[in-house]
């Protein structure tokens, strides 16, 4: 009886599946990213070519009155506000070199021994990606001719001129927050070196972000549920402004007092995840500073206050590994290569699913 074998096209799919999956994972941000409409990392992966544009669309929220009783619903109707962001994807590559002494018989089995460090770096990769768009700075795209509106576009913040800073927190007065306060001034700059030493992230500073979310006045950021129905806001925030909230008396008090004091579990003791007022603090070590930018010039740091629709990322052709021999076959490289891209999701110059919080750092 003859042994079953995988197709050697297949094996390297299922290979490229579970790698794609493993490293997403490790970039910290799995739990948060899903094809759903309410995802807080809304993800695309319709497949097409390469240098493809990918649409992600986004529906506003109906605002109006509706009628009731008999009143005439006809020519009453609302219109049903949509928009979309662009993701430009392009193709994420990088390889290593294995001698001969240390490879075997495969393409899978070269792939296998490359496979930790490739996977260390596409996860790094992405994360260092999600955390550039966090902290973009969204452009206004505007209406065309026909008052259709324009997709926004959108630079890193360290590229961004002062008076793309100023014109993005004009549109996003109520979603920036200033150290403990909503922008004191219309202009970026100005407001940002009025942050003083003093304005750490607290507790009262988690909530506030949270209230912020709860009240906008257009495209509501709404929270994402859990499969129980469980409403969640999730705040990424580097090392510095964690450690500003471990330390926190109410939350230090709420983790001693009201989780469990397991050492496998609670925070107090495993570093992980704190949670505060229907938020969950997760701490991205890689989020830097914004620079010395606050009032005598006090280190500002950077965190965000996500609910749905905060950020987009497709992924237009998933991961595959190449070989390449060399030296007559002595030295074999192994690659990855994949076109993704992401953007922050954002409509008419507003960011749609987060708070932007710069505290002293």
């Amino acid at each position: 009886m003859a042994d079953f074998k995988l197709a050697n096209a297949n094996a390297k799919e299922v290979w490229s599946t579970k790698y794609a999956k493993e490293y997403v994972a490790e970039s910290g941000f799995l739990p948060f990213m899903s094809s759903a409409d309410n995802a807080i990392i809304r993800v695309n992966t319709d497949l097409k070519s390469a240098g493809d544009v990918v649409h992600i669309p986004y529906i506003a929220s109906l605002k109006g009155a509706g009628v009731s009783g008999g009143a005439t619903l006809e020519g009453n109707e609302e219109a049903l506000l949509n928009y979309s962001t662009e993701v430009k994807v392009r193709h994420r590559r990088n390889a290593v070199m294995l001698g001969e002494h240390e490879t075997f018989k495969s393409e899978l089995d070269y792939a296998n021994m490359a496979r930790a460090g490739l996977k260390d770096w596409s996860a790094e990769d992405l994360r260092d990606e999600l955390i550039e768009k966090m902290q973009s700075v969204v452009i206004e795209g505007g209406v065309d001719s026909d008052g259709t509106p324009i997709e926004d576009t959108y630079k890193p913040f360290d590229t961004a001129t002062a008076g793309e800073r100023t014109a993005y927190l004009l549109k996003n007065n109520d979603r920036i927050l200033m150290g403990t306060a909503k922008a004191t001034t219309q202009v970026f700059s100005t407001s940002l070196a009025a942050v003083p030493s003093s304005a750490i992230l607290t507790a009262d500073t988690v909530s506030m972000a949270k209230e912020m979310a709860e009240t906008t006045a257009s495209f509501r950021i709404t929270p994402y549920r859990t499969k129980e129905g469980q409403k969640w806001y999730v705040m990424f925030v580097g090392v510095e402004g964690f450690r500003q909230l471990r330390k926190d008396p109410r939350i230090e008090a709420a983790n001693r007092d009201a989780r469990p004091r397991e050492v496998e579990t609670n925070p107090l003791f495993t570093g992980g995840d704190l949670v505060w007022d229907g938020v969950i603090v997760k701490k991205i070590p890689e989020i830097t500073q914004v620079g010395n930018l606050g009032a005598s010039s006090a280190p500002i740091g950077f965190a965000a206050l996500c609910g749905a629709n905060a950020l987009a990322v497709a992924f237009s052709r998933k991961p595959s590994f190449r070989t390449e021999s060399k030296d007559y076959e002595h030295r074999v490289g192994v690659g990855i290569t994949e076109i993704r891209g992401s953007a922050k999701m954002s409509a008419a110059g507003t960011q749609t699913g987060q708070i932007s919080i710069y505290y002293a750092a």
